[in-house]
């Protein structure tokens, strides 16, 4: 059994993921679907079950995603992920990692730092 986690962000003009791999096509298309400020969305393919969680930030237009994915085994109640990764989400913003309030005090993607960022082995991302 192989599980994976995937960071990726979506701006009207890019769209990033780590890692970047083969699901890359359908995260991009799964941030059309992010409707609500927040969302849990579940995709099913074959023995695959990814559990993308979809946050809107800057003003609706940048799309901020995180996916975990199993293999052979689904959770029963996926609903508690919810909060699971929106403390993520808040995590990262607390703790200056891909996110920042901007001068209006919006919460904002910080592209400059998209390109340089790796996630260790221990799943903790770090800037470099």
């Amino acid at each position: 059994m192989k599980n994976n986690v995937y960071i990726f962000t979506k701006t009207p003009d890019t769209f990033w993921s780590y890692p970047s791999d083969y699901t890359k096509t359908f995260l991009a298309d799964s941030c059309n679907y992010a409707l609500n400020r927040n969302q849990l969305l579940i995709r099913r393919e074959g023995n695959l079950v990814y559990y993308i969680y979809l946050e809107r930030i800057l003003n609706k237009q940048d799309v901020l995603g995180l996916c975990f994915v199993l293999n052979s085994s689904i959770i029963n109640r996926p609903e508690i992920l919810f909060p699971e990764f929106r403390y993520v989400v808040m995590r990262m913003l607390y703790d200056n990692l891909l996110l920042a309030t901007n001068d209006i005090n919006r919460i904002s993607i910080k592209p400059e730092y998209l390109t340089n960022t790796t996630v260790e082995s221990t799943g903790k991302c770090k800037i470099n």
